[in-house]
């Protein structure tokens, strides 16, 4: 009897075993293949999956084997923190597999040691995920527990591969997984009822499923699959364009305005880590090609923690550059929805809109989508002397620094500006300045926030930080020429590389952040101090069309404004923000097919896998019409009048007398023919001698042979 047990106990687990691996390891296959993990060692891989899933099976088999695996686990834990590698590698994968989703999606990448991981070793990071899914399986498995949770983590490894379209896993992994995942639904109900039945009925299908797999892959082959998203998404498309609110860009693609705040702060407290956003803000197109800065709004209140604009910055601005200007071309502009600010590249011609500027920047009030700018450039050659006024609210609100904010940038200064102060000319001393705070950190968008106990954010950016963006780096620039006495605000708007008669897309990310001085020769003038991104070139693609021709102003009708997106914008006016729908697959490179990195399926593998297609899918529609079946009956016999329920119950006591050769007692057709032929009402205890020898007929079917009793209840669909 003991021999018998102890058989009995290895072969589940062995069988527990089987299904773990395959799930764990086909899911890792997944990732390994979808997103092209080159660097990962699939042998390692497969080694160190196939232990987790022993060890779990073979502790979970054992009535106190959960505390020592939880035990083993806990002691690995600890050594794997104090090595520090596999720390490394799993964020490694999380970098490389969020590259794909931030090339699709703009969600940004994920990592925190701030090391470069391209490339970088992701073979531990795997092994943690493989050996994740298997503990959670041979739990389930093992224990008996509920199928729910094995099925959830199981398909959290292909789940990943499903956000991206060309993230697609080789085939043989994922039949792998499947066949895995079949074997674990179809012996799900068997095993919770009777452990012995599950390790025979797991034993019974393993080979049929794995038949069918490989021969619905054989029969229905991926090259022959017919992708219907084209027509899904034109239907989809095509009820969306219906709505008011939607707008159409000159492209084809879909707009759809959404109610947001002005922005009048910047708060730079809360200036942190920042994602790059990659959908569509407006179509630009100039006569020639140019890096043209679209300026939105300019602030020229700093009190150490934010940026605002001021009344100051309202109404005449007098210090925009005007005489002895060159004209530069044509620049025509096409939002994607309305927003609240007309933007303008440096310098419009025309000296009348700057007297109507609001808060700083030029207001929408028209609510136009498409407008258009004869931009020029200063004469340098022939400059001018701007007279300034003795006193000047604007300008002195362009100097303005708190008291401590301004000592600490006077010291900075001090070992910049060596010469006496006067020997500069205001280029000079915005050249040096700008020199140094773009030599002062490198460019990342992984920047942590300033720490609560720092009040002022220039400083903190110069002293303490090594990174910083657009944000940073202007904002330590305005300061430091405001100290050195050179009038000089915050600007926020987009920057964009236009190529001459074609018209660019400006994406979200192209937002940016700059600064103006004043230069009595030239008036206000960019600075812009951000050092280039590292990753621009192979992240942030110029998106261009085909040649168009500049398009007149229009009128938009559309019910709502828009302003350029700021995370660290703090509302006051209701005005709008935009999102565009844009093709989540674009800038993303390889094609998925196959795979690399861990190499390909062996063709034995292929083929075997394949035929279990076939035999999933057969054994698929056997449980499913096993379970459809069962609980019709059940609903039947549970649910109506007395009398309909004992109908019911004695059609099933038939049933069951067949397939078991118990005959019923009289007792219970005498109650079936009142049910049916007389007035009488049934009560429940009448009710519950049906169930009563029901139980018994289910504890005679118990007694048969295991391979008639496992056929007999998914062909009849009893209990």
């Amino acid at each position: 009897m003991k021999l018998e047990k102890g058989l009995s106990c290895l072969t589940g687990t062995v069988l527990a075993f089987g299904i773990a691996f395959g799930i764990a390891f086909g899911g890792v296959g997944c990732m390994i293949t979808a997103f092209h993990l080159t660097s990962a060692d699939l042998t390692e891989v497969g080694l160190l999956c196939a232990l987790c899933a022993a060890a779990a099976c073979l502790c979970f088999s054992f009535r106190r084997g959960g505390l020592v695996l939880l035990a083993a686990l806990a002691l690995l834990a600890g050594y794997l923190v104090r090595e520090g590698t596999v720390e490394r590698e799993l964020e490694a994968l999380l970098y490389q597999i969020s590259k794909f989703y931030d090339g699709g999606y703009g969600w940004g990448t994920i990592g925190w040691s701030g090391v470069r991981l391209d490339g970088y070793d992701v073979t531990g990071g795997l092994v943690l995920a493989a050996a994740a899914v298997a503990i959670a399986v041979s739990w389930v498995v093992c224990r008996r527990k509920w199928v729910v949770l094995g099925v959830i983590v199981g398909f959290v490894p292909l789940a990943a591969c499903c956000v991206v379209t060309d993230t697609i896993p080789d085939e043989g992994y994922l039949f792998l997984m499947l066949a895995g995942q079949a074997l674990l639904l179809l012996t799900q109900g068997v095993r919770r009822r009777s452990a012995a039945d599950g390790v025979r009925l797991t034993a019974l299908l393993m080979v049929p499923v794995l038949l069918a797999s490989a021969l619905l892959f054989t029969l229905m082959p991926r090259d022959g699959y017919e992708i219907r998203a084209d027509s899904i998404q034109q239907t989809v498309l095509s009820w969306f364009r219906q709505l008011p609110f939607v707008v159409q860009d000159p492209e084809g693609g879909l707009t759809v305005s959404i109610g947001g705040t002005a922005v009048t702060r910047v708060n730079l407290a809360a200036v942190g880590p920042k994602a790059k956003m990659r959908y569509a803000v407006m179509d630009v197109v100039a006569d020639s090609s140019e890096i043209l800065y679209l300026r939105g709004q300019s602030f020229d209140v700093y009190d150490g923690m934010s940026w605002a604009a001021s009344e100051e910055s309202s109404g005449e601005d007098r210090y925009w550059p005007d005489g002895n200007m060159v004209r530069g071309g044509e620049v025509s502009i096409t939002t994607r929805a309305v927003q609240s600010v007309l933007y303008a590249p440096y310098y419009p011609a025309g000296g009348e809109w700057r007297n109507s500027l609001e808060a700083g920047m030029l207001k929408n009030t028209e609510r136009v989508r498409t407008y258009s700018f004869i931009w020029q450039y200063p004469n340098e050659a022939s400059a001018y002397m701007i007279r300034w006024p003795e006193t000047d609210a604007l300008l002195e609100r362009c100097l303005e620094l708190p008291d401590s904010t301004r000592e600490a940038a006077e010291e900075i200064l001090a070992q910049l500006l060596t010469a006496p102060s006067r020997s500069y000319t205001y280029a000079e001393m915005a050249g040096i300045i700008g020199n140094f705070v773009r030599a002062s950190a490198e460019y990342s968008l992984d920047t942590s926030r300033m720490p609560g106990d720092e009040t002022d954010f220039a400083l903190w950016f110069l002293k303490e930080s090594d990174t910083g963006y657009c944000v940073h780096f202007a904002t330590a620039t305005a300061v430091l020429l405001r100290a050195a006495g050179v009038p000089a605000r915050y600007v926020t708007g987009y920057m964009a590389e236009v190529q001459g008669g074609t018209r660019t897309t400006v994406t979200a990310d192209k937002a940016h952040a700059w600064v103006e001085y004043l230069d009595p020769t030239l008036g206000w003038t960019i600075l812009d101090a951000t050092p280039e991104d590292p990753e621009a070139e192979e992240t942030e693609p110029v998106e261009t069309t085909e040649p168009v021709q500049v398009t007149k102003p229009t009128i938009a009708t559309e019910p709502e404004e828009t302003t350029e997106p700021s995370e660290t914008a703090e509302p006051t006016d209701s005005t709008e923000q935009s999102e565009t729908f844009t093709d989540p697959t674009e800038g993303q490179g390889g094609t998925g097919g196959t795979g690399t990195g861990g190499g390909q399926t062996p063709e034995w593998l292929r083929k075997l896998l394949t035929a279990v297609g076939c035999v999933l899918g057969a054994a698929a529609v056997l449980a499913g019409q096993y379970g459809i079946r069962r609980r019709l009956r059940s609903k039947r016999m549970r649910t109506g009048p007395n009398n309909k329920r004992a109908v019911h119950r004695w059609r099933h006591v038939c049933r069951m007398a067949k397939l078991t050769g118990k005959k019923p007692p009289e007792r219970l057709e005498e109650l079936a023919e009142k049910a049916v032929f007389s007035q009488h009402t049934l009560t429940v205890s009448e009710l519950m001698e049906f169930d009563a020898w029901l139980e018994e007929a289910g504890q005679a079917l118990d007694d048969k042979p295991w391979i008639q009793r496992i056929l007999i209840r998914l062909i009849w669909a009893v209990e």
